[in-house]
C-alpha cells in the first residue's frame, strides 16, 4: 500500500486528540529535543567487521540480546545524524518468508529504567520507513519500542501501524492510546518519535532531524487519560525492538508486528513528577 506523505511542514498547526483547549497544549519547552543524560539508550554503531552494525548502550552495562528466526540479522545503514549508524531489520519481504528478528533489552537489576511506576516518563526512538512491497497484509504492523503485551496490566509500546505512529500507555488506573493523525510517514525519510507521560497526560512527538540530527519544530498530539502506576507482575518482562516478543523473551511468530525499516537511538528517561504537570480527569 503506498504511503501518502506526512503533512505538509511540521511548523504547520498542532493537532490534539479528543476535546482539548488551548490551555491543554503542553508547553513549547517540554517539546525540547532528546535529555543529554537519558536513563536507558540504545544506539548502533558502524561495524567494520561485517554487515551487523556494533550495539552501545547507556549504561554500559545495559545488556542487549538478538532473538532471530530463520536466519534473520540486522545490517547497517546511515542514521539521522551526520556520522550516525542506524540498524535495518528484516524487509517485509524477509517477513513473509519467516524471518524475524526483535532486540530485547536487559536493564541493570538496580536501574528503573522502564518499570516508572507512578512517575512521569519520555521515551522514543529515531525511525525510518521503507517503500513497502504490499506482499502482507495480515501483519502491517511495525512494532518499535514495547514492553508488555496488550492484555498485561502494565504495558508501554511505541508503533507504526499502517505508516501512522502511535503510542500506548496501560496502567492499574486504564489505558491511554495517542495515534498521529491519519496520514502516513513519508517513507525514506529520517523522523523522531517519542512518546511522554506527564502527569494525567500522555502527549505523541513527531519531529524530522535537519542534517545535523536536530529537531527544529515538533508536530504533536495528547490525551488526557490517568494511566497510574505502570508496573509489571513479572520483572523478567522483555523489553522488545522491532518486534513482538512473548513473556519468555521469545519471538511471536503469529503476527509478530516485524518491523521493516532503520532505527536509531532508542531512550528512555523518568522524569521527577511535579505538580505542575498535573492534569484533572475533569480537563
Amino acid at each position: 500500500m503506498a504511503r501518502r506523505l506526512l503533512a505538509a511542514a511540521l511548523l504547520g498547526a498542532v493537532v490534539l486528540l479528543g476535546a482539548c483547549s488551548p490551555d491543554d497544549e503542553p508547553p513549547t519547552e517540554r517539546a525540547a529535543p532528546w535529555p543529554d543524560d537519558p536513563d536507558l539508550l540504545v544506539d548502533f554503531t558502524q561495524s567494520a567487521d561485517g554487515p551487523v552494525p556494533g550495539i552501545v548502550t547507556t549504561p554500559t552495562d545495559t545488556e542487549v540480546e538478538t532473538v532471530a528466526e530463520g536466519g534473520a540479522r540486522l545490517s547497517q545503514r546511515p542514521g539521522p545524524r551526520p556520522g550516525s549508524t542506524a540498524a535495518v531489520f528484516p524487509s517485509e519481504e524477509e517477513a513473509v518468508d519467516g524471518r524475524l528478528l526483535a532486540l530485547t533489552i536487559s536493564p541493570p537489576d538496580d536501574d528503573e529504567a522502564f518499570a516508572p511506576g507512578a512517575r512521569d516518563f519520555v521515551f522514543g526512538v529515531d525511525v525510518l520507513l521503507p517503500v513497502p512491497s504490499g506482499r502482507s497484509e495480515e501483519d502491517n504492523g511495525d512494532n518499535l519500542v514495547q514492553r508488555g503485551l496488550f492484555g498485561d496490566t502494565g504495558q508501554v509500546k511505541l508503533q507504526v501501524d499502517d505508516g501512522v505512529p502511535s503510542c500506548r500507555v496501560a496502567g492499574n488506573q486504564g489505558v491511554a492510546t495517542v495515534k498521529a493523525g491519519s496520514e502516513e510517514l513519508t517513507t525514506e525519510t529520517w523522523f523522531r518519535i517519542r512518546c511522554q507521560r506527564e502527569g494525567n497526560r500522555l502527549t505523541l512527538y513527531l519531529g524530522r532531524p535537519d542534517d545535523e540530527g536536530d529537531v527544529a519544530s515538533w508536530e504533536h498530539w495528547s490525551k488526557i487519560q490517568s494511566t497510574g502506576t505502570v508496573t509489571f507482575a513479572d520483572p523478567a518482562t522483555p523489553i522488545s525492538i522491532g518486534a513482538k516478543l512473548n513473556p519468555h523473551g521469545g519471538l511471536v511468530v503469529k503476527a509478530p508486528d516485524q518491523f521493516n525499516g532503520a532505527l536509531a537511538h532508542v531512550v528512555f528517561t523518568l522524569r521527577d513528577h511535579s505538580d505542575d504537570s498535573e492534569d484533572s480527569d475533569d480537563d
